[in-house]
């Protein structure tokens, strides 16, 4: 088991540690709040950052 700690955006880091770990596809859940899908949530940022597959399931 890893623990990796970083600061910064969610979504940016969470793709940049993908590519560090050549990560074929990454899967998260769907923000539940509405806030989240108005404002933009961290599987939005992470589809715009990530250079691997990204799936949202509800």
């Amino acid at each position: 088991m890893h623990v990796i700690c970083r600061t910064g955006d969610t979504g940016y880091e969470l793709a940049r540690l993908a590519d560090e770990h050549h990560a074929e596809a990454l899967v998260l859940g769907a923000p539940e709040h509405k806030v989240h899908q108005l404002f933009g949530s961290v599987s939005t940022r992470l589809a715009r950052h990530a250079h691997c597959p990204v799936v949202v399931v509800p």
